[in-house]
């Protein structure tokens, strides 16, 4: 399946969905932070969308939006302590954060 598109635009999607012919579900991951980025990946015709980093980032992130408190959610780790409020082990942060170059403490995209 070639493309020149970027992995999360809709052309793919749409790629990927003409590809499995509903034989599997299609699971979208990566990327997504806010409610509304969840629910555009679903629009596209995913059966399901995971969190990523932004689940480590908020481990109440569902219950959050099914409470209707989006307001609450948090998107950065403004420092380790923060890391270890949401039980995230200081070795593993550092390793994220240096080794794999994924910041957690990185807010959602604009």
């Amino acid at each position: 399946m070639p493309n020149d598109e970027p992995a999360g635009s809709d052309n793919v999607v749409k790629q990927v969905l003409a590809t499995i012919n509903q034989r599997k579900p299609l699971i979208i991951v990566g990327g997504i932070s806010t409610p509304q980025e969840a629910q555009e990946a679903k629009e596209t015709g995913a059966e399901f969308v995971a969190l990523g980093m932004q689940y480590l980032r908020e481990p109440q992130w569902v219950a959050k939006v099914e409470a209707g408190q989006e307001d609450r959610i948090r998107y950065t780790m403004p420092d380790e302590a923060a890391v270890r409020e949401v039980g995230i082990n200081p070795f593993m942060y550092r390793y994220m954060q240096e080794d794999l170059g994924k910041p957690i403490t990185q807010a959602p995209k604009q």
